[in-house]
């Protein structure tokens, strides 16, 4: 393996109670070039296995949850153009969020743990399928505000999900 070198940058830092105390203690803080850089990442770092997974997870759980809150409401006797209205509704709207966009993080945990490596970046790749197929199969009649966030979202439920599952990983 070849040697890292990065550049040093030192700074003397003074505490703001030194000016009130009358003490003249200075700490040597050092920053370091690599500190500062986004980790590099290979094309083949990514396991398309596990972000195809993240992405069924996603996509399954999120119409799963949803099929079952329409079960929900269907067996209270409400009819079905009822339940439709409720779900299209302010707060259905939102509760629909609420849930893909969690399984969304659900599905970037996954696909994040599968890889055990670059799991930020496999969290965003599912999120980036979630997002395409939103696109392929949006559903016609829902306000802008509606697309908006969830598009919004999306890509940073991916990504905690994928930081959920490096958190988890254990210490090299």
């Amino acid at each position: 393996m070849g040697t890292h070198i990065c550049e040093e940058r030192r700074f003397l830092s003074y505490s703001p109670l030194s000016e009130l105390t009358g003490s003249s203690v200075a700490k040597e803080v050092i920053f370091r070039e690599n500190d500062m850089q986004l980790p590099k990442v290979k094309l083949s770092d990514i396991r398309i296995d596990a972000v195809i997974v993240g992405a069924i997870v996603d996509n399954m759980t999120t119409m799963s949850v949803m099929l079952l809150l329409m079960s929900g409401l269907a067996s209270t006797g409400i009819p079905q153009e009822e339940a439709m209205n409720r779900m299209k509704s302010l707060s259905g709207m939102l509760l629909g969020l609420i849930i893909g966009l969690g399984c969304t993080m659900l599905g970037g945990y996954v696909a994040g743990r599968m890889a055990k490596k670059s799991e930020l970046l496999h969290g965003a790749l599912v999120a980036a399928i979630g997002m395409t197929l939103a696109l392929l199969f949006q559903e016609k009649g829902l306000p802008l505000w509606y697309d908006i966030a969830g598009f919004l979202g999306m890509l940073p439920a991916g990504i905690a999900g994928g930081y959920l599952a490096r958190q988890r990983r254990a210490p090299e």
